[in-house]
């Protein structure tokens, strides 16, 4: 499915990174180990950081940190850090039970070539 799709998007980003001998292969393998997707929220109960990545519509953002939230994922406890550079944060913040655990993050393309990261708080 769509999930799968991503995660090997993920892991041919690091084996091109080891066939231009950036890393080695097995490096490649370890960091593609490191990063999961689905869609069940239980194996994010323990994350103290989740990564959201979803299409730039507000609605759908704000539904995922509510029900995150319901299902006590989101606990005040850890970051929701939401992909978005279009969208308000304020917005999303305004939405949630824990407005300052909801940060904005934006990469900067290529992700792949780009180490760079920007936090908004």
């Amino acid at each position: 499915g769509a999930v799968q799709k991503r995660l090997d998007f993920v892991s041919s980003e690091f084996n091109a990174l080891a066939k231009k001998k950036r890393i080695t292969k097995d490096e490649a393998k370890k960091r593609a180990g490191r990063v999961t997707g689905g869609v069940d929220l239980a194996p994010l109960k323990d994350c103290p950081i989740i990564v959201e990545a979803a299409v730039e519509v507000m609605d759908l953002k704000i539904k995922m940190i509510q029900e995150m939230e319901a299902a006590g994922v989101l606990n005040g406890k850890n970051i929701f850090a939401t992909n978005t550079s279009s969208l308000s944060l304020n917005e999303m913040q305004a939405a949630s039970k824990y407005p300052e655990n909801i940060v904005g993050m934006h990469f900067f393309n290529p992700v792949a070539k780009m180490p760079l990261v920007e936090i908004i708080t």
